[in-house]
């Protein structure tokens, strides 16, 4: 379900969201398709960490990568709280739109 909700994202700063059962990633970009800079990277993450979601984050890890959120929900994630991550990633986006 979150999943879903995460791919229901229509933003160009999404570049891509995928996962296997719980363990999701949300990758993003600039409107251009360019690597997103470490202060709109910055700036995400701490409008989702102000919405009470915590995320791992890789960055930069080669040249030329993306920054990357990852999410590992418990397994007894409720759809009511999968709605709240979904809108808090759509909080997040608008902070750096």
């Amino acid at each position: 379900y979150l999943l879903a909700r995460l791919k229901d994202l229509s933003s160009p700063l999404v570049k891509e969201v995928r996962g296997l059962g719980l363990m999701l990633a949300v990758e993003l970009q600039n409107e251009d398709g360019s690597e997103l800079d470490g202060e709109r990277t910055k700036k995400f993450g701490g409008a989702l960490r102000d919405a009470g979601v915590i995320t791992g984050k890789m960055s930069h890890v080669m040249v030329g990568s993306e920054p990357v959120f990852t999410l590992a929900p418990p397994l007894i994630l409720t759809e009511e709280q999968a709605d709240r991550i979904a809108g808090a990633f759509v909080t997040a986006l608008r902070a750096i739109s």
